[in-house]
């Protein structure tokens, strides 16, 4: 086999209409793809000359990423793929193989989950199960050398195939000590063409940062408790002070948005964190996803003078049945209390709830819309229950025990029906309770006055506008 010192990572193709619907297209968020970025950096790290193609953010069609793909003469391609994406992916790696003939290798949640059905349906060579620096840096040395099915069984974390029979080999440990991989190659990308969406940010430029790897929680509806074993580890202060430094000198960030899983498990975290801001008088504002449970009133004061301007809350529902039924761990009241405590310093709301859960009926949902107009979050946005391939959430779809389940891949993006709960009489029915939450919620003449006194400028407004349409036609 040739040499492999040239390694193209790729965001595959995944037109918005397709993933959010059509009413919702043209306000696509785009974000930096962090995790091939994270890969991209740990293999140029070791010698290895790596470039990215992020075909989201460019809007390239099939045709398109492959002309892409051959100007770039790589010697082997990566790829992230995720359930909705699959087929795509699919598409893309069979032009790869039939026009380019190197090497493809899938990472992400899909592949990672379901290593042997993604082998088995597509003509991917290599599958990076997990964590990926690691994994495909021993791959790419492995190829640069003999490859010899000996060689392969000896890399945690791979999954190939060896003379037509497929390979899984045992998980690879995840890295515990993940201060010591190098910062995000951002250098790779044209980090000012990423739009966030305009209720993500309020200062320009604005990008993404992750402090933290995993989840030590249970929730039936996410992968991410499967993918990192509930193992949760957390950068320190130190560490995450750095990159922001980096960030504020090297792009001139204003703004940062704490993409985490779950940021700031520990509170004493939190607390060095924002004393080390305010200590070292560093200017920017952030936002970040906690959970409903995580943070006390007094917390939540010193992220405030911190800089906190937003936290993302995942509240999923107001209905304890249903937060037991997806082993959710969090009391309702618990949630009424964040919320209320969150507004009252001085931080905005973005609440996101689901719609569809396993026993949910649609008086259920009509109760809960009504009690989160009454909460008044700042921005809300309701989700469909989407049972993703390898999660417990797919296995009780499937099961048939809680309702009417259609695996269709393509439309698993949490913006389709795909699982009916026995008390709904449709998938319809279900949808239309979505656009009909939305619309209850962003035509209060209440909200729109708070929104008019509070938007400091007419672009503002209309971004505003517009994503609430867009949501209301989804």
């Amino acid at each position: 086999m040739a040499a492999v010192h040239r390694i193209l990572l790729v965001v595959p193709p995944f037109p918005a209409a397709e993933r959010y619907g059509k009413g919702i297209k043209d306000l696509a968020v785009t974000m930096p793809p962090m995790g091939l970025l994270y890969v991209a950096a740990y293999l140029e790290k070791h010698g290895y000359e790596v470039s990215i193609l992020d075909c989201e953010l460019e809007g390239l069609n099939l045709a398109n990423a492959i002309g892409k793909i051959k100007e770039a003469r790589p010697d082997l391609v990566g790829m992230t793929c995720l359930t909705p994406n699959f087929r795509r992916c699919n598409a893309l790696t069979s032009s790869i193989k039939k026009e380019i003939g190197v090497p493809v290798v899938y990472g992400g949640a899909h592949p990672t989950l379901l290593p042997e059905g993604t082998l088995r349906n597509s003509e991917v060579d290599y599958i990076v199960i997990g964590e990926g620096e690691v994994t495909f840096l021993e791959l790419l040395n492995a190829l640069n050398h003999d490859a010899s099915p000996a060689r392969l069984s000896e890399i945690d974390g791979l999954a190939y195939r060896e003379n037509g029979d497929i390979k899984v080999n045992p998980d690879r440990q995840v890295i515990q000590d993940i201060n010591a991989l190098p910062l995000p190659a951002r250098h790779l990308i044209r980090l000012e063409r990423y739009r966030p969406g305009p209720q993500h940010y309020k200062e320009l430029p604005f990008t993404t940062m992750i402090t933290s790897r995993g989840c030590p929680y249970r929730c039936i509806f996410c992968c991410t408790n499967k993918i990192w074993k509930r193992r949760y580890r957390q950068r320190t202060v130190p560490n995450v002070i750095e990159e922001i430094k980096f960030l504020q000198k090297e792009y001139g960030i204003r703004e940062i948005g704490f993409w985490d899983d779950l940021w700031g498990l520990k509170d004493k975290w939190i607390i060095e964190f924002c004393d080390t801001v305010e200590r070292e008088h560093l200017k920017f504002s952030w936002s970040c996803e906690l959970r409903v449970d995580t943070a006390d009133f007094s917390i939540l004061q010193r992220m405030k003078r911190a800089g906190c301007w937003c936290i993302f809350y995942g509240a999923e529902s107001l209905h304890q049945e249903l937060l037991n039924n997806i082993q959710k761990d969090v009391k309702v009241e618990d949630i009424i209390t964040t919320l209320q405590n969150t507004k009252k310093a001085g931080i905005e709301i973005r609440a996101n709830f689901i719609l569809g859960l396993p026993g949910e009926t649609p008086e259920m949902a009509r109760n809960m819309i009504k009690m989160v107009n009454e909460m008044d979050p700042d921005y809300v946005k309701y989700n469909i229950f989407t049972p993703l391939p390898g999660s417990r959430s797919y296995e009780m779809a499937t099961s048939g025990e809680w309702g009417e389940f259609t695996a269709d891949y393509d439309r698993l993006t949490g913006y389709f029906p795909t699982f009916r709960p026995f008390g709904y009489e449709s998938l319809d029915q279900l949808h239309e309770m979505r656009q009909a939450a939305h619309k209850s919620f962003y035509f209060r003449p209440r909200y729109i006055l708070r929104k008019l006194r509070s938007i400091d400028n007419w672009s503002r407004l209309r971004s505003y506008t517009k994503a609430a349409l867009a949501i209301m036609k989804s």
